[in-house]
């Protein structure tokens, strides 16, 4: 299955994200974390939940969930206009 939102264009089974006629590059586990928020559909996802689908039967650290967040949205970054809204971080009270 392919996604288009924009510009870009997310291809899971060769495992690329495209910008035009470019190929974007992400580490192998920000490319595996923005697939499962994009077949997510917008549905809210907790810390937790991603972390036990991206590491299962591992202790991983909150900082490496916001470092390849990090750069997810740095590659879907537009030049001189900062990062749209693919991501969205909700904080809980």
């Amino acid at each position: 299955m392919l996604y288009q939102f924009g510009a870009y264009r997310l291809d899971p089974g060769e495992r690329q994200l495209l910008l035009d006629d470019g190929s974007l590059l992400l580490t192998p586990k920000a490319f595996d974390l923005f697939v499962l928020l994009v077949e997510s559909q917008g549905r809210l996802m907790t810390k937790d939940e991603l972390k036990g689908l991206l590491w299962p039967e591992s202790f991983v650290e909150e900082a490496n969930l916001a470092q390849n967040i990090s750069t997810i949205q740095k590659s879907l970054s537009e030049p001189g206009n900062g990062s749209l809204a693919y991501i969205e971080t909700v904080r809980y009270r």
